[in-house]
């Protein structure tokens, strides 16, 4: 098995190493951005990556929904919210004063709980 998984890399181009999109690092670089790290930074706000999944079929109109839900919460600072779908993916910069990731996570599935969207989470930076 690992000779035909060595023979398998081998074969790929350098260009296309493993962007598959399903690993962790793929579905927070499709949202990451790096101006919304260095406010959340200054401002001593945290940074949660989310994953979701989605019993209805995902499209536009659904990314614009999460995108506009997540700016709603309160303590979510509005302009770090990026939505992939490609990805499926979410970045979130928000106070952990005034909200956790937690209650974030549970906002946000309550309000698009017509699209029976469930988040899960990839990856948080907590900056102090």
């Amino acid at each position: 098995m690992r000779a035909c998984i060595a023979l398998a890399c081998s074969l790929l181009p350098f260009g296309s190493a493993l962007a598959c999109g399903h690993c962790i690092e793929d579905k927070i670089a499709a949202v990451y951005d790096h101006a919304s790290i260095a406010r959340a930074y200054t401002q001593k706000h945290a940074v949660v990556y989310l994953g979701f999944d989605s019993a209805v079929a995902l499209n536009q109109v659904v990314a614009t929904e999460i995108k506009t839900q997540a700016k709603k919460i309160r303590g979510v600072d509005p302009d770090s919210v990026r939505v992939s779908l490609e990805s499926g993916s979410l970045a979130v910069s928000f106070d952990p004063q005034r909200i956790s990731y937690t209650r974030l996570i549970q906002t946000l599935e309550k309000q698009l709980a017509a699209k029976k969207i469930t988040f899960f989470v990839l990856d948080s930076i907590s900056v102090k």
